[in-house]
């Protein structure tokens, strides 16, 4: 265990101790033992990640950059038969057996294992926020990003792929990503496993939190009263309510490494190095051909070779970094820099997508039904809870509900194809100093408008328009690799995303009028945002000046390498996700998505490393 693992884990046992002996609870005492026994025997788990080749080979059949879910795919397909070598190089370090504690999510997230990338400063999305900026969370870790989210398992919608495929991309609508979705999947959930959307044996195991609380189930019993289905929302229909199906097991954490990379620890044909960063793609100029890389490790430089394909899986932020670093991007832009162009590709980092949500609408009631950070981190029982059997609130990430709706009666609607989801927050994350802070809430907000909230029943709803229309860029501050780049999400940007939003969040206010939430005295918190009490509260325009001012980005980032046929001016790979203009280079992660999809992005991620791998054996078939 890593010395911050062994930190946290000692932090958890001492708090039980401590509770336990201040309450004279002798057989919490006695639980301590079982709880160090649970602790060793879980992190044994983390041990079979794959050890850190240290190896001199300087020559692969594919070198993969990035480990996060669609790297860690492609590593795993790319190595099976043994007839390939395949090298994987991540930035970051190894995982432990404390990410894999789902509540620990939060925490995680303001750690070396995340990038902490920012966006520049916004007058529409967070222009409340400390210095107007919005942080992006991204994995620096084996496993990226999936070891930092929130494990939701959110495909999107069948339209949403089928769009992808009437644009040029052959073999990615509905039909052809399902059996992708179904070959990453574990499924878990008993009356799920026998559905023909769903997959069994699969690396990534699917299934319901452990732990539910009285506002999810309060939630699906509303949705019901308004009438809405309780269903499958990655199945047959997707307008409705549902418990959220997750990246996890048993209340752990089941991330791309655990799936992907575990199993396949001892194969002589794979080969991963960590805390390896790659600043340079290796290009032939004269025949346009990637042959390689340099990376940075320990404070050396190296380089490897590839004999058939570099491919990039870094995201949808270091994907486009790393391109144009190399001299794929646009010409001036990159001449600007004085990077040398290799390869004029005017789309590179330029159709940057992502969600938006408005983090102020809560509602109160007149009985707990869910608990804020301090009451899970402070209670000793929930530790004893987790440790010895993985329940209670620490196997949950305090999202346990969604709905998705379609908007009937405006003019975004559309028949059986949701417009906007709502998150049902059973642990009021933003009613605590330590939490809003990691929001970059500033302390003068959080004193007006969430303090009050501390001492009462409350819980969060987040709303956000699953297709927006807003559009970003990615650039480069410089030619320096450890620069992060410039990110400006322009989410909000379009004024219909504003428009589908106060929809939305219309919608959610309605369930307070059901008789489910009319019994616990459901409300909505009605104290003004400050610096939107020039409007009336509720009115079109008092929504839309909360939306710019409290809302953030979510962790979806995507399309900054979209997938087009090259007649796309704004395309950077072919169907085939090879980058137009240069031989043996691929990038295959969800920056090649065109367009948004209506849902969550990490399984979309997986799809796309499990088609990709497909694709890249199609070529090089032996």
């Amino acid at each position: 265990m890593s010395a911050r693992g062994i930190l946290l884990m000692a932090a958890a046992v001492a708090t039980v101790l401590l509770r336990a002996a201040r309450a004279s609870d002798q057989s919490r005492v006695d639980q301590v033992p079982s709880i160090f026994a649970h602790i060793m025997r879980e992190e044994q788990i983390y041990t079979r990640e794959p050890c850190d080749d240290d190896s001199a080979a300087d020559a692969f059949d594919f070198v993969v950059v990035g480990a996060g879910a669609a790297g860690c795919v492609l590593a795993n397909r790319l190595s099976e038969g043994g007839n390939w070598t395949v090298l994987l190089l991540e930035a970051g370090g190894s995982e432990t057996y404390s990410m894999s504690v789902p509540y620990f999510m939060g925490r995680l997230q303001q750690t070396e294992f995340n990038w902490n990338y920012r966006t520049v400063p916004s007058d529409t999305v967070g222009a409340g926020l400390a210095g107007k900026i919005n942080y992006c969370p991204k994995g620096k870790i084996v496993g990226g990003t999936t070891v930092l989210n929130a494990m939701c398992v959110i495909r999107g919608h069948r339209k949403d792929f089928d769009r992808w495929e009437a644009i040029g991309n052959t073999g990615w609508g509905y039909e052809g990503v399902l059996p992708y979705f179904r070959k990453m999947e574990d499924m878990q959930i008993p009356h799920l496993k026998n559905s023909k959307y769903h997959g069994r044996g699969g690396p990534i195991k699917i299934d319901y939190f452990p732990y539910q609380s009285e506002l999810s189930k309060l939630v699906i019993q509303a949705g019901k009263e308004m009438g809405y289905e309780e269903l499958d929302y990655n199945g047959e229909k997707m307008t409705g309510f549902g418990r959220v199906q997750t990246t996890s097991f048993n209340g752990t954490r089941w991330s791309a490494s655990r799936g992907y990379l575990h199993p396949i620890r001892h194969r002589k044909n794979f080969f991963l190095r960590k805390r390896s960063l790659v600043y340079k793609i290796l290009i032939n100029d004269g025949t346009k051909t990637a042959f390689g890389v340099k990376y940075r490790r320990d404070g050396k430089s190296f380089t490897v070779f590839a004999r058939r394909e570099v491919i990039v899986s870094a995201g949808p932020i270091a994907a486009p970094q790393l391109l144009m670093l190399s001299g794929v991007g646009p010409k001036e832009h990159l001449q600007k820099l004085k990077i040398p162009v290799i390869h004029d590709l005017p789309g590179v980092g330029r159709n940057l997508l992502n969600h938006g949500a408005y983090l102020g609408l809560i509602f109160t009631t007149d009985k707990p039904l869910s608990r804020t950070p301090p009451q899970v981190y402070g209670d000793a029982a929930n530790y004893v809870d987790y440790f010895t059997a993985h329940r209670g609130p620490l196997s949950s990430v305090g999202i346990e509900t969604v709905s998705f709706h379609e908007l009937k009666g405006t003019e975004f609607y559309s028949p059986g194809y949701p417009r906007f989801e709502s998150q049902y927050v059973s642990s009021t994350l933003i009613v605590n100093r330590e939490t809003a802070g990691g929001f970059r809430i500033p302390p003068r907000l959080y004193d007006t408008y969430f303090k009050p909230l501390e001492n009462k029943n409350s819980f969060q709803v987040y709303v956000f328009d699953l297709r927006p229309k807003s559009v970003g860029k990615l650039t480069l501050a410089d030619n320096n690799i450890d620069t992060p780049p410039i990110i400006d999400t322009n989410v909000f940007g379009e004024e219909e995303d504003v428009k589908v939003t106060i929809a939305g969040i219309r919608e959610m206010i309605k369930m307070m009028d059901t008789p489910s939430f009319k019994k616990v005295g459901g409300k909505l918190y009605d104290t003004p945002l400050p610096g939107c009490e020039t409007y009336a509260f509720g009115s079109d325009d008092y929504w839309k000046c909360a939306i710019h001012k409290l809302s953030v980005i979510f962790y979806h980032e995507s399309g900054t390498c979209k997938m087009a046929p090259i007649s796309d001016k704004m395309s950077v790979v072919s169907p085939e996700l090879k980058v137009h203009g240069i031989r043996n280079l691929r990038v295959i992660d969800t920056s090649i998505m065109p367009f948004m999809v209506s849902g969550h992005l990490s399984v979309t991620g997986y799809m796309i490393g499990e088609k990709g791998s497909d694709l890249v054996k199609k070529d090089h078939v032996l």
